[in-house]
């Protein structure tokens, strides 16, 4: 482990601008709005990921935003989505990794959601 870990290091010093794009698509992969599976990009399944992702992600970024005042509210929403990014950005990456952050990403969604329908009555 510590030789693989050692080689891993040394190659990274070598070439940061390839870690970096490294990066960049593992961030992609996490955050993508469709599947990364070549075989789950294709009609029911590619609309089902993006019709339940987009809405979601779409009214938790409006809650942050209107509700950027409440800041321990939103920290507790938000830091776990950054750790599992910069955790998944130099390990594997995948939609399924964001699952655990979209519950909280939820809240904020939910409370723009709340909002309005209280409006409207």
């Amino acid at each position: 482990n510590e030789t693989f870990q050692r080689e891993a290091v040394t190659w990274a010093k070598a070439h940061p601008i390839r870690v970096l794009g490294l990066a960049a698509t593992k961030f992609g992969r996490l955050w993508n709005v469709w599947p990364n599976e070549q075989r789950m990009r294709q009609g029911f399944w590619k609309w089902l990921v993006a019709f339940s992702y987009v809405p979601v992600m779409a009214l938790a970024l409006t809650g942050l935003w209107v509700y950027r005042h409440h800041r321990w509210v939103l920290l507790l929403c938000v830091l776990p989505a950054v750790y599992f990014t910069l955790l998944h950005v130099v390990f594997v990456s995948s939609i399924r990794y964001r699952q655990p952050v979209m519950l909280l990403m939820m809240i904020p969604a939910a409370a723009v959601v709340v909002k309005q329908s209280t409006k409207s009555k």
